[in-house]
């Protein structure tokens, strides 16, 4: 008898740590997404990926116009750019986007954990303590600088222990994985709009640049 009531208090505990454990609904995945401000920074981070991919193709542009043509060249560059973001930026990418990062969620996070952070971070005050923090991952500093002493001390009661310091502990494992989706889903979804805009643009800059550079060898008649 003794041995049987063991086995049902084990597969009680089993079932009490599986509860713990358990995948975060998608409702309060969501509501994770919107406090991390994940989920109303898309078109940001499409504009900055499209910077970084067309910088230094955009700046040699420039660099090879002749004077007389630098503010149409801006202007076919600057259509070009805005017509990528339009597309990258269309609603059924973003919800492309939004569906991969739920998952993520899902994947590091556990309830308990997402709930803990969607308590802790509910309050308009708190989120922009979330703000000043992830400004300083990006562009460095001291905590002490950015936060006063009862923040400090208030983030430390909530993330010092228990479900919130595990789920601080993930933060960076979550970003990396964030940093992988806008790449991989931006990878497919860039070819795509590019196949529509590119061939437009590149006629466009080719006659921009033969206007006053008829010595180039692709200009040569």
């Amino acid at each position: 008898m003794k041995l049987k009531y063991l086995l049902v208090a084990c597969a009680a505990l089993f079932v009490s740590t599986q509860s713990l454990a358990a995948k975060p609904s998608d409702e309060s995945v969501m509501k994770w997404l919107d406090i991390q401000n994940i989920s109303n920074n898309y078109s940001e981070k499409v504009q900055r990926s499209l910077e970084m991919v067309n910088k230094e193709d955009n700046e040699r542009l420039l660099a090879m116009t002749p004077k007389a043509q630098k503010a149409q060249m801006k202007a076919v560059i600057s259509r070009y750019m805005k017509n990528m973001q339009d597309d990258l930026s269309r609603p059924e990418l973003k919800k492309q986007w939004l569906d991969e990062e739920k998952r993520a969620v899902q994947k590091v996070f556990t309830q308990e954990e997402v709930d803990v952070t969607n308590r802790f971070f509910s309050s308009a005050q708190r989120k922009n303590i979330l703000k000043k923090i992830r400004n300083l991952q990006q562009h460095g500093g001291n905590l002490e600088d950015v936060l006063s002493q009862s923040d400090i001390e208030k983030m430390a009661e909530a993330f010092g222990h228990g479900a919130g310091k595990s789920a601080l502990e993930k933060i960076k494992h979550f970003d990396k994985l964030s940093d992988e989706i806008i790449h991989k889903t931006m990878s497919q979804n860039y070819l795509n709009a590019s196949n529509k805009y590119t061939p437009a643009f590149e006629e466009q800059t080719h006659g921009i640049l033969c206007k006053g550079n008829q010595h180039l060898p692709k200009c040569a008649k």
